[in-house]
This record gives C-alpha cells, sequence and structure tokens, in this order.
C-alpha cells in the first residue's frame, strides 16, 4: 500500500499552517457558540415571563417558589401529590420505541439522538409511558433531566414517570415548559439528595410536595401560543447560526484533507472569510 510522503520541510509547513487555521476556526466556533448561548439565554428568559405571568397587570399573589415573586392571583396553586400520580407499568416485550430525557431536548426518541452507545441486549421491564406523562430522570433532575413526553414508548427502569390524576389539567407545552424552567430546576436541585452533586436524586415523594402553579387550560394554551410566536425568530437564528458552525468545521475537515494528500499546498491557500460564512482561496 502506497503512501503520501512530502519531504519533511513540506510536512513542518503543512503543519503549522493547519495549527494556524485550527486556531482561527476553534475562536470562530467559540463565538459562534457565545452567541447561540446568549440565545438559548434570551429564550429561557421569555418563557419565564409568560409562564409564570409576570406580564400579569391585574392582582396578584405570592409565587409558591424561590424565584418566582408573584403570580396572578386566579391561578391555582397545589402540591405535586394534589395533580399527579406515579405510574409503574413496564414492558412485555421490550420492543417499544425507546426513549430519552435530557435537560437540552426533554422527552424524545432515542434515536433522533443517534446515540448507540450503552444500548441495552433487552429492553423487557422497562417502563411504559404515554403523550403528557412526565418523565424524570431521578439522578439529572436537579439538571433539567425531566419533561413531558409528546410519544408512547419506553424509559429506563430508573426513571419516574408521572401521569395526571385528571384530563385536561395542564396543556401538555405548558407543562413541559413550566417542568423544565430555571426556577423549577432550582427546585428540584434543592429537594434532591445525595452526597455528590452528580448523585444527587429527586425521589418521588419530594416531587409530590413541589407547589404547581396551574392558570386555566385555556390560558394555559394561549401562553404557550404566544410564546411560540416569539420564539420562532431567535429559533431561526439558532438554527442559521448553528448551520455557520458546521459549515465552518466541514471546511477545515477538507482543509486538513486536501492539505495531507497534497491538493492544495501551503503557498497556494489564502485563508477564510472572518465571518465565517464564506471562504477564499481554495481549489476544487
Amino acid at each position: 500500500m502506497k503512501s503520501l510522503l512530502p519531504p519533511l520541510v513540506e510536512q513542518q509547513k503543512i503543519v503549522q499552517y493547519l495549527d494556524e487555521k485550527q486556531s482561527e476556526v476553534e475562536k470562530l466556533i467559540k463565538i459562534k457558540n457565545e452567541k447561540v448561548d446568549k440565545l438559548i439565554e434570551l429564550k429561557a428568559t421569555i418563557i419565564e415571563k409568560y409562564i409564570f405571568g409576570l406580564e400579569n397587570k391585574g392582582n396578584t399573589k405570592s409565587g409558591p417558589i424561590t424565584g418566582i415573586k408573584s403570580i396572578p392571583s386566579h391561578w391555582e396553586v397545589k402540591r405535586g401529590k394534589y395533580y399527579f400520580k406515579e405510574i409503574d407499568k413496564r414492558s412485555v416485550t421490550g420492543k417499544e420505541e425507546l426513549l430519552s430525557v435530557s435537560h437540552i431536548n426533554g422527552v424524545v426518541p432515542r434515536s433522533e439522538k443517534k446515540i448507540n452507545m450503552f444500548m441495552a441486549e433487552s429492553y423487557v421491564g422497562s417502563k411504559l409511558c404515554v403523550p403528557h406523562d412526565i418523565v424524570s430522570n431521578i439522578m439529572w433532575a436537579w439538571a433539567g433531566g425531566i419533561g413531558v413526553s409528546s410519544h408512547s414508548g419506553i424509559v429506563s427502569p430508573s426513571y419516574a414517570v408521572y401521569r395526571m390524576k385528571e384530563d385536561c389539567l395542564f396543556y401538555r407545552e405548558y407543562l413541559d415548559m413550566l417542568l423544565r424552567s430555571r426556577a423549577y430546576i432550582a427546585e428540584y436541585n434543592v429537594r434532591s439528595t445525595g452526597i455528590h452533586k452528580s448523585r444527587l436524586r429527586l425521589y418521588s415523594n419530594e416531587f409530590f410536595d413541589i407547589p404547581f402553579i396551574r392558570p386555566p387550560y385555556k390560558e394555559q394554551v394561549e401562553i404557550v401560543n404566544f410564546i411560540s410566536e416569539k420564539l420562532a425568530h431567535i429559533n431561526i437564528l439558532i438554527d442559521s447560526v448553528n448551520n455557520e458552525i458546521a459549515k465552518v468545521k466541514e471546511y477545515f475537515d477538507a482543509l486538513v484533507l486536501n492539505m495531507v494528500t497534497g491538493r492544495h499546498k501551503v503557498s497556494e491557500e489564502k485563508g477564510y472569510g472572518q465571518n465565517g460564512n464564506r471562504y477564499v482561496g481554495t481549489r476544487d
């Protein structure tokens, strides 16, 4: 098998050139990631502004948990045990769709996350859940590992699954935003127990003791629709920046391949645009 072996001096030039380009690319990606983080922070601020009724101009009452100073006076507040019950139904075949829960995406099919590691030989005995069930990763709820499922499927036996005691207590999207808000995640953090932070657990008794706010159902729907309109433009911006990051990475990967295979020489390369959107000096 033949291998490419340019002269040592040329190898050194290639390595130096790619090191410089890698540094530039890493700085550019860092800037863009920071922009994404700021947009995500803006999204969280907008969501909490409306799910807690902070724009309400009418009568208010004290908020039920730390971080929420007040809520509209006509909103109901009860502890979780009055709204939810724990479900522990198990899969007989293990063939149902495997779901995962994370602080980023909430409850989603594991296939969408393209994760192949830590796959079990059998999922018999996994917990079943249906749309509108709450799925809580007991060990990571303190970090936001909780959400409301929009899928039927199975989850880890070590997760907790909760179901509304009555229909139409909560609009699914509203409840998901509420559970995954920074204020409620802070509440899980306080109520989780364990020796090390990475091993804290939010057990069912503590979840049921948390006070949950519940606007009238129609109002929950209106809040979600309003928030969705507010976030539409921000989501487009986030997707756009993530696409730019992907293009920068693709450019660098292609550059490395072209340089080490001799398609391009250091003297032929003129760099790329600093905005990360357009590259110059490369040849096909």
